[in-house]
């Protein structure tokens, strides 16, 4: 296991070389993560000959990235899109323009469900949060009308036009478009690297040789549980293949102490409430990006038959009541698993003893660890790498319940974790597809299983939690809390490089 940092453009990349058990002869999987990248961040693994190649790929999706940001970020008042966007008419570079004509594309295959036009309308409702009413919704039907009546605004040669009163976003289909340019880009850099994935912020596509066999490995959170540690709802085997996930989450909008989605419903303008989250497959993330955003807007018998319809597109909707749908192709591709006795519980929970079922947990309780990531402003600040665990009343190691930052150097620097754990805990997927995630506030759930999946019995457990932070300090806490039969809370004070714990025991919500 080798680790150092790579310097690409200003951004650290952190490198770790990973042999996979299933790593196909003369080839390893090698992992970088970044940071502050496209406000989320940058996962890359490259399945190369050799370390050179992999850095090399590493390097090249890192400043294809930088390079296209500059052209297409909504966010930055310095990209090309901002200056279009204080322009009545402009020649713009090859790649806006290409990427204007594709979005203009989408919205008509969308029938307008994705809208490229709505950057006013998004406007309006971001300066809502920031106050506490909602948008004027006379202000709000205008920009809708301005929207919708602007005409076609790629011309030719390049020139684009901006009607007045109209602001162009790109925010759901730019970021597609960077991983499949930013993937291509890795491939040309670097002829020994095999297999390779870009993962942006849950988005990402993967090319080639996987780390085992078989394929990529990508798990789909599920956009209704409250715990960012709970398992997969999905996973699923890919071969150059996109994957592009939206839905409610940490975007969100609050106003009034309410939350709306930051999806918005091109057509009324106001956020989009029936749906949960969607996730959609397809060649190229660009596509799966595009569809994402509108599956998240049409409805869900729209949304299906569009995906039966484009070729090699498979999509999972999850409505806000807990339902959800998926394409003809996701069930083909990705069949349920069998249930067993009526649950999809695995074998080993069907042989437990009768006395080991009577000591556990009451039925449907669960443990809420409710835990802040804090970003502390000013200085060289680096989020901290943060454990959270378990031990037994015999200081015997029972469950790893959250593990923030794939280095496993730093990983290590959480020396009473490591102690327990002496490596990084395996990885069941190569990637898991969910919504942006910023710093805050967070729940992790721990079901009352251990980390082989065996139901733990009733008793007194210690929660540990640990925080190590590049450029700052070590702070460790625990607290001992009896899961018995009765719901119980405890709390625990804030330490320097993490903020207070809530936890709750009693029935799961």
């Amino acid at each position: 296991m080798k680790n150092s940092f790579l310097k690409a453009g200003t951004a650290a990349i952190a490198l770790t070389a990973m042999t996979s058990a299933g790593a196909h002869a003369g080839v390893q999987a090698w992992r970088f993560h970044a940071d502050h990248i496209l406000g989320t961040s940058l996962d890359v693994t490259a399945v190369a000959t050799d370390e050179a190649a992999a850095t090399n790929a590493a390097e090249a999706v890192r400043s294809e990235i930088a390079r296209l940001d500059l052209i297409l970020s909504g966010w930055c008042d310095d990209s090309e899109l901002a200056s279009l966007n204080r322009a009545s008419a402009r020649y713009t570079s090859s790649e806006l323009y290409t990427v204007l004509r594709s979005a203009a594309g989408w919205r008509a295959v969308t029938d307008g469900a994705f809208d490229e036009r709505l950057g006013e309308v998004e406007q309006l409702w971001r300066k809502a949060a920031s106050g506490s009413e909602g948008p004027d919704e006379v202000a709000l039907g205008e920009a809708i009308a301005r929207a919708i009546q602007h005409g076609e605004p790629c011309g030719a040669d390049n020139m684009v036009r901006r009607g007045e009163g109209v602001r162009f976003t790109l925010d759901g289909f730019a970021k597609g478009v960077i991983i499949d340019a930013a993937l291509e880009a890795g491939r040309r850099a670097a002829p020994g690297v095999v297999g390779l994935l870009v993962d942006i912020g849950g988005d990402m596509r993967c090319w080639g040789r996987s780390p085992s066999t078989g394929g990529w490995l990508v798990g789909i959170a599920d956009p209704l549980s409250g715990g960012d540690n709970i398992e997969p709802a999905a996973v699923i085997t890919l071969t150059d293949k996109a994957v592009a996930t939206s839905g409610r989450g940490d975007r969100d909008l609050r106003i009034s102490g309410r939350s709306y989605s930051h999806l918005l419903d091109a057509k009324s303008g106001r956020p989009v409430e029936t749906v949960a989250g969607v996730t959609v497959v397809a060649d190229r993330a660009a596509d799966a990006d595009a569809l994402a955003t509108a599956f998240s807007v049409m409805n869900v018998e729209a949304s299906m038959a569009l995906a039966d319809r484009l070729p090699g597109v498979a999509a999972r909707i999850t409505l806000s009541d807990g339902r959800h749908s998926v394409s003809t192709r996701w069930s083909a591709w990705w069949p349920v698993p069998a249930v067993l006795n009526g649950n999809a519980s695995p074998p080993l929970l069907l042989a437990q003893s009768t006395a080991q079922q009577s000591q556990a947990w009451p039925a449907g309780f669960a443990l809420s660890i409710q835990y802040e990531v804090p970003e502390v402003s000013g200085g060289r600040y680096r989020r901290p790498y943060l454990a959270i665990w378990v031990t037994d009343s015999n200081g015997r190691a029972v469950r790893t319940i959250t593990l923030l930052g794939t280095r496993p150097g730093w990983q290590r620097g959480n020396y009473r974790w490591s102690r327990l754990y002496a490596s990084a805990q395996p990885t069941m997927v190569d990637a898991t597809a969910r919504p942006t995630r910023g710093p805050g506030r967070y729940t992790a759930v721990w079901d009352g299983r251990d980390d082989a999946g065996r139901p733990v019995p009733q008793g007194v457990y210690t929660i540990h939690v640990e925080a190590i932070r590049e450029y700052g300090g070590q702070s460790y806490g625990y607290a001992d809390v009896n899961l018995l039969d009765a719901a119980t809370q405890r709390e625990m004070r804030p330490r320097e490089e993490f903020g207070g714990l809530r936890l709750v025991y009693g029935p799961a919500l």
